[in-house]
C-alpha cells in the first residue's frame, strides 16, 4: 500500500501546487516582452520606432486587479515608448457594476506617457458596458481614441501613420488612412481575426482580446481558445501567415471569466521595429 500512498500524495501535491500557481499566483505575475521586428521598408528615420502594447485589462473590483494596473502602468513608463497602444477591453464584465469604477480606473491610465502620445482601440466588454462613457473617460484622460480612423507622425520629413479599426464594424479596407503606399503604417485593433480581412499594405497589426488563452497546457495548447477565435491560429505572439504581414497579439493583463492563468502571464509587450 505504501507506493500507491506515496503516488496518491504525489498527485494531491501536485495539484495543490498547480491550483496555486493558476488561481493565486501566476494572474499577478506581471512580465515584460520585448521583441525586435525586422521591418525591410521601413524609412530610416524611423528606425528604433518603440512600441508598448497593453490590452484586455478587464479591471475587476478584486483587490489584485488594482495592483497589477498600477505596476503595469509604473512599467510601461519606464521603457521611454515612442507610442502606447491600448488595445479594448477595459473593464470586467457585461455590466458597470460588476467593474472597477471608471472614476479610478481610467485617471490611473491618464498617468502614461509617450513621445507622441498614447492611443487607443475599443473592445467588446467596452461594447457591453457602454462604448460612450469609456470613450469619453478615455479621452478625459489625454487618451486618444481611434475608431475607423487613421493619425499621422513626422520624423526628418518621413511620414508614419497609426490606424485604429473598430470592434464591430471594423473598416478593413483602410482607406481612410491618407497616406503614400512607402509610408509606414501600423493597425491597432481588438481582434486578431482581422487580419484575414486586411489586404492594404501595413507595416505591423497589433491585436488583443485572446488573452493567449489564459492557459497554455504541455501537449494540449491553450484550450481556452475556442474555434470561433481562431483556435490556435490568431493565440498569441507574432504572426505572419502572409509574407511582410506581420502581427502581434498580446495575451494582455487581466482575466476573464476565471482568475485564472497558467504558462501565460500578464505581461507589458515592447516592440521595437528595425530597418
Amino acid at each position: 500500500m505504501r507506493p500507491l500512498f506515496l503516488l496518491l500524495f504525489a498527485v494531491c501535491a501536485v495539484g495543490l501546487w498547480l491550483f496555486a500557481e493558476a488561481f493565486l499566483v501566476e494572474p499577478s505575475n506581471l512580465t515584460l516582452v520585448r521583441k525586435t521586428l525586422s521591418i525591410p521598408k521601413l524609412p530610416k528615420e524611423w528606425d528604433g520606432l518603440k512600441i508598448v502594447l497593453m490590452s484586455d485589462f478587464h479591471a475587476s473590483k478584486h483587490k489584485g486587479d488594482g495592483k497589477l494596473i498600477r505596476r503595469a502602468i509604473e512599467l510601461a513608463n519606464r521603457q521611454n515608448a515612442d507610442l502606447i497602444l491600448l488595445l479594448g477591453d477595459f473593464l470586467k464584465g457585461h455590466k458597470e457594476s460588476q467593474a472597477m469604477p471608471m472614476e479610478t480606473f481610467f485617471p490611473q491610465l491618464g498617468k502614461l506617457k509617450a513621445e507622441y502620445g498614447v492611443y487607443a482601440v475599443l473592445g467588446n466588454h467596452d461594447r457591453w458596458i457602454g462604448t460612450g462613457r469609456i470613450r469619453q473617460h478615455l479621452e478625459n484622460a489625454g487618451i486618444h481614441v481611434l475608431e475607423n480612423r487613421a493619425v499621422s507622425f513626422e520624423r526628418g520629413g518621413k511620414r508614419l501613420h497609426l490606424a485604429g479599426l473598430t470592434e464591430l464594424w471594423p473598416q478593413t479596407h483602410l482607406r481612410f488612412v491618407q497616406r503614400q503606399p512607402e509610408e509606414p503604417l501600423i493597425v491597432m485593433m481588438h481582434e486578431p481575426r482581422n487580419y484575414l480581412k486586411i489586404v492594404s499594405d501595413t507595416t505591423l497589426l497589433v491585436a488583443g482580446h485572446t488573452h493567449g488563452g489564459q492557459v497554455k497546457l504541455p501537449l494540449l495548447g491553450r484550450p481556452g481558445i475556442s474555434v470561433r477565435q481562431g483556435g490556435e491560429r490568431f493565440a498569441y505572439g507574432l504572426i505572419e501567415e502572409t509574407p511582410g504581414k506581420k502581427m502581434f497579439v498580446t495575451s494582455g493583463l487581466g482575466t476573464s471569466l476565471l482568475r485564472v492563468r497558467f504558462n501565460c502571464p500578464p505581461e507589458v509587450v515592447v516592440l521595437t521595429l528595425v530597418k
